[in-house]
């Protein structure tokens, strides 16, 4: 399967579209807005980090991973889903991991495992506490994502091993305003990701340059929505986009995708179920996306004769 940008029409998507944002309206009524953490079945894990031993309290955070039921006691290394969150003038603590009002990225994620569209992964995101890093056009500016890998793996402890092959980062809104901090803070670890998710953000042409020259092996998805947050320069986002898949493509099967998502419903914060339940299960599919992958393989076969 090779794949680089990836059009698609709102007559073909309708499906998927109708699931996910009725999921994440019901997610969210379910929850009455942030769940706390015992709502959720599976284990949460909270910890933090306080930047002082390399002298940059700017780089301090709370940190909460999620063990779903389905991952505990496999026995074997796990993928992980990392989160970062957008603007966090508030500096509330776990946004979009039980804390907040937008959403919950464990329920998010955990409902795609229990359906077997996911196969079983952890869940882990930071929130920061220093305002001067969520509060001024982009979130996380000087995250040292190493570290907080390094420290999810040590937190989760006994209750689950991470698979550091198969890590993928995904940051929302605030998280990719910028060529150095949020998720463009993958262009400056030790570690190759799996995959990269830019959740509806900036979309500013250099950040579409940073993830295109991420290598070769690892998928880049950037979902996005054009309802709100309309002064974006979203073709010259698509532009440079573009270019840089022409100038350096992925290898066989690794993705680059532009998604233009269309939610009716609160489009920003939508973004992020309808990108998770899109793309997750053909980054890391359970049983089920798998089973159905067999079966559209088949059928193409078939037609083909």
């Amino acid at each position: 399967m090779s794949r680089s940008v990836v059009p698609r029409s709102s007559a073909a998507c309708r499906g998927v579209f109708a699931f996910a944002t009725a999921f994440a309206v019901a997610l969210f009524a379910a929850r009455g807005g942030a769940a706390d953490s015992h709502e959720l079945a599976g284990t949460t894990l909270d910890y933090a980090y306080d930047g002082n031993d390399v002298g940059h309290a700017e780089r301090a955070w709370h940190g909460r991973a999620y063990v779903p039921p389905e991952a505990r006691s496999l026995g074997r290394p796990l993928p992980l889903v990392i989160f970062l969150h957008g603007l966090n003038k508030a500096l509330i603590k776990h946004r979009w991991m039980g804390g907040g009002a937008e959403g919950d990225v464990r329920g998010i994620v955990g409902e795609l495992v229990s359906s077997g569209r996911v196969e079983p992964v952890l869940v882990a995101g930071p929130s920061s506490i220093v305002a001067s890093e969520v509060s001024h056009g982009a979130s996380f500016n000087h995250l040292d994502l190493d570290v907080f890998v390094d420290r999810t793996i040590e937190r989760l402890g006994g209750t689950a091993v991470v698979d550091e092959s198969r890590i993928v980062v995904a940051g929302h809104s605030g998280a990719g305003c910028s060529t150095n901090g949020g998720i463009a803070s993958v262009k400056k670890t030790r570690r190759r990701w799996l995959a990269v998710i830019a959740i509806d953000t900036c979309m500013q042409p250099d950040l579409a340059g940073v993830l295109t020259n991420l290598g070769s092996e690892t998928h880049v998805v950037v979902g996005y929505q054009t309802a709100t947050w309309t002064s974006r320069p979203f073709a010259a986002f698509k532009a440079a986009f573009e270019r840089g898949v022409r100038h350096k493509p992925a290898s066989p099967g690794v993705l680059r995708v532009l998604d233009l998502e269309r939610p009716t419903r609160a489009p920003h914060d939508a973004t992020v179920p309808l990108t998770f339940e899109r793309w997750l299960p053909k980054l890391l599919p359970g049983a089920r996306a798998a089973e159905a992958a067999r079966a559209a393989e088949a059928g193409r076969a078939a037609a083909a004769r």
